[in-house]
């Protein structure tokens, strides 16, 4: 696999969420998780609140689609009680596609009791 050099900035921090998402669905689950962990590193929600979310998504997503469940309810599990358009929401959870392969863990159904009663 070829190595992509991704700068260390905002814009850096989607274009390796996105490389994530790609590599993950073409079944490279090793290189989609350190593109996703790399995307957290340069552009967390501690670094940026208003952005910070919004990539924070775009790499659970991405560990969806590469597999690895368990660090994706990590991200949901963080992400819900932010409040924000751009963040995860039980609604989101519940209707868009990406998160299918989750629909039926114990653990989504439990953060989905937990915050399902949006406003």
């Amino acid at each position: 696999m070829e190595t992509f050099v991704v700068k260390k900035n905002r814009e850096g921090a989607f274009a390796n969420c996105y490389l994530a998402e790609a590599l993950g669905a073409l079944g490279h689950r090793e290189e989609a998780l350190l593109h996703a962990g790399q995307a957290l590193e340069i552009h967390s929600i501690s670094k940026d609140s208003l952005d910070g979310p919004c990539v924070a998504r775009c790499v659970a997503e991405s560990l969806v689609i590469a597999g690895d469940f368990d660090a994706a309810l990590d991200q949901i599990e963080i992400l819900l009680p932010i409040p924000g358009a751009w963040t995860a929401t039980a609604s989101l959870l519940r209707l868009d596609p990406v998160w299918d392969p989750l629909r039926d863990h114990p653990r989504l159904q439990a953060l989905l009791e937990k915050y399902g009663q949006e406003g």
